[in-house]
């Protein structure tokens, strides 16, 4: 292979007047420009070439599109490839290789925004790839966590974020799906451009609509004038849609035509409005299941589902607590006119082995109220300690008797351990006695149940 040259595109299409028209544009822009009439000879390049970037389109005879990828980052795992799809598809594919590409972009596309990702993979290339994932090089810095999970989602957005691809958040209530999407906005061509969100949940359906879509002057009563609406004020930007899978039917068949037109008709109005936003959804719902339920459209589903990012919950990403303890810490000391310092071992044992039902919010608001109530410079295990038992307890647990202990420590360990009970008691009956499945969700390991389970005398 030859020396590295970090100006080096490799362009691969069988459409000979596209591969002339991306690489007369690149040429401009200073690269050095390689072209390959399909999978097979673009292989034959990499092995004796070092690019800083591929171009390739996925459909391709001989060897298709996600064959030569896999194929290429085999070879060179350094190179920044850039895939082209003709829209609708290769939906299925784009899942498969989303973790392989470096951007997407569906033909036609734009030539300015294709030269525009090309500079970025270049510089890209350029750094290297060993810190791209780490928060200190991140772009968007309240994406909090340096553990496996939040890194592999970090480079997933610097991939996906240079597309104007939409963008589905999956993820349980609490883990920060809106975070995400501010840092797919954060890290995209766009990020100067405004970003909007809204929660389909929290906004009546009857509001709901004027709301995304705004209304003329006189549409209702109380229309005294004309205003925009969400995906107006977007123009250009982002706007993020929390909690779609609450969305009715009704307003699922606007906004999809929203998607296929790229143009909106405000309420009481006759003129179609034009709009160029980056959509970004997000739900905690199962929406294959609600497709099958006849609640979600199945043509929306695949238009909004073409790239998914799952942000997992607190309880399997313990690592991260530490790294959002300091954050909330300094946040909450300058909102609150604290100084608290840290947090002892003891609390942050506490805090770790916690299962964090509510996720990120939940701790966050638990740390907050310990901000609040502690007196000390250091958050001690004490003054969390009721603040977790509290959030633990079920109603059915009675805490009656926890006067007799002798100490509040003493008091708590008892509480806890009724409620440890309880919770490994309710894990097992609803996946109906199955020790892996319950100790899975619990996020504890199989063996740690077991002791769990002879401790509280429930091994039978």
């Amino acid at each position: 292979m030859s020396e590295k040259n970090n100006n080096s595109i490799l362009v691969v299409d069988d459409d000979t007047a596209m591969r002339f028209a991306i690489s007369e544009a690149l040429k401009k822009d200073g690269y050095n420009v390689v072209t390959a009439k399909d999978g097979k000879e673009a292989i034959e390049r990499v092995s004796k070439e070092d690019f800083a970037g591929v171009i390739m389109d996925v459909r391709m005879p001989n060897l298709n599109g996600i064959e030569t990828l896999i194929k290429i980052n085999a070879i060179n795992p350094k190179i920044y490839p850039i895939v082209l799809t003709a829209y609708g598809k290769e939906n299925v594919a784009i899942e498969k290789i989303g973790e392989l590409a470096f951007s997407y972009f569906t033909k036609p596309f734009d030539l300015s925004h294709l030269r525009l990702t090309v500079r970025q993979a270049v510089e890209r290339h350029k750094v290297g790839p060993d810190n791209l994932d780490s928060l200190s090089s991140f772009p968007f810095k309240e994406l909090i966590g340096e553990g496996p999970a939040i890194r592999q989602i970090r480079r997933f957005i610097l991939k996906v974020a240079e597309s104007n691809v939409t963008v589905l958040v999956l993820g349980e209530s609490g883990t920060g799906k809106e975070l995400i999407a501010e840092a797919v906005h954060a890290c995209s061509p766009y990020k100067n451009r405004p970003f909007v969100p809204i929660t389909c949940s929290a906004i009546p359906e009857t509001l709901l609509e004027s709301e995304l879509f705004g209304y003329e002057k006189g549409a209702f009563t109380d229309a005294k004038e004309a205003k925009p609406g969400k995906f107006e004020q977007a123009n250009g930007g982002s706007i993020f849609l929390d909690e779609i899978g609450d969305m009715s039917l009704v307003l699922q068949a606007k906004f999809l035509r929203v998607l296929e037109e790229k143009k909106i008709e405000r309420l009481g109005g006759t003129k179609t409005v034009p709009v160029n936003v980056r959509i970004i959804a997000a739900t905690n719902k199962d929406l294959l299941t609600e497709v099958r339920e006849k609640r979600f459209r199945e043509d929306l589903y695949y238009r909004i589902n073409v790239i998914s990012i799952y942000l997992p919950p607190l309880r399997k990403r313990r690592e991260d607590i530490p790294l959002l303890l300091e954050y909330f810490i300094q946040k909450f000391n300058q909102e609150l006119n604290r100084s608290i310092e840290g947090i002892s071992i003891e609390a942050l044992e506490l805090l770790v082995n916690y299962p964090w039902p509510g996720n990120i919010r939940e701790l966050e608001n638990i740390l907050k109220r310990a901000i609040v109530l502690e007196t000390a410079n250091i958050l001690s295990k004490e003054s969390l300690a009721p603040l977790v038992a509290e959030a633990l307890a079920p109603k059915d647990i009675d805490l009656t008797d926890m006067g007799n202990y002798i100490s509040l420590s003493e008091a708590v360990k008892g509480a806890t351990g009724k409620i440890e009970k309880q919770l490994i008691q309710q894990a097992l009956a609803k996946n109906k006695g199955n020790c892996s499945s319950a100790a899975k969700e619990l996020g504890i390991s199989r063996k740690t149940l077991y002791n769990k389970m002879k401790e509280h005398n429930l091994s039978e």
